[in-house]
């Protein structure tokens, strides 16, 4: 029994044909996706990872310039890339000056680690109160009291030190001015002077 006439199956391998064609048109159109981005220099040894394993898995093409979260909002702004990197949640004004829209998706996560240099001292704890002090400027020398009277520090010798503290915090990355200015709510001109 023959199912297809001349005619039908003639028009049937057109059909095939041009759904093939449509196909490999797709398919070398997905294989050809190149998608750029910048912002934030923390998450990028992640991202090139991640880029990397896209492109051998799925052959899309990720570019990712570190170039820091405020750079990277103003060019997703500007509309110049795809998408951007950023430690901060962009602003609801941000996020209303790009014409295509923005959607937030945490891909990594990361600390601030304050560090110190007091001789004598091997065991310095300092919690939230005399860390905000410190960056306010409240603080000033290493034996106030707000820190030699966090427990046990009467015994590593930080009571003794009458040492000025010093604060030297890289502003440029948003990530970090941002912990410290939100969490602490204290301003930039603060933790810089």
């Amino acid at each position: 029994m023959t199912f297809f006439t001349t005619r039908w199956r003639r028009a049937f391998i057109v059909t095939l044909a041009v759904a093939a064609f449509s196909l490999s048109l797709i398919t070398s159109a997905v294989a050809a996706v190149t998608l750029n981005g910048s912002g934030a220099t923390f998450p990028k040894p992640l991202y090139d990872r991640y880029f990397s394993q896209m492109r051998s898995a799925n052959q899309i093409t990720v570019n990712y310039e570190g170039t820091g979260s405020g750079a990277g909002i103003k060019a997703l702004i500007a509309g110049t890339v795809d998408f951007a990197g950023s430690d901060a949640l962009m602003t609801a004004a941000q996020i209303a000056e790009v014409k295509r829209g923005v959607m937030a998706v945490p891909t990594a996560g990361g600390a601030v680690a304050v560090v110190y240099h007091l001789p004598g001292v091997t065991n310095l704890r300092l919690n939230n109160d005399a860390m905000k002090g410190i960056f306010e400027g409240k603080i000033t020398r290493w034996n106030d009291a707000k820190i030699a009277g966090i427990s046990g520090q009467s015994k590593n010798g930080v009571a003794e030190s009458g040492y000025e503290t010093r604060k030297n915090a890289r502003l440029e990355p948003k990530m970090i001015s941002w912990i410290l200015m939100g969490n602490w709510n204290i301003s930039k001109f603060q933790i810089m002077n």
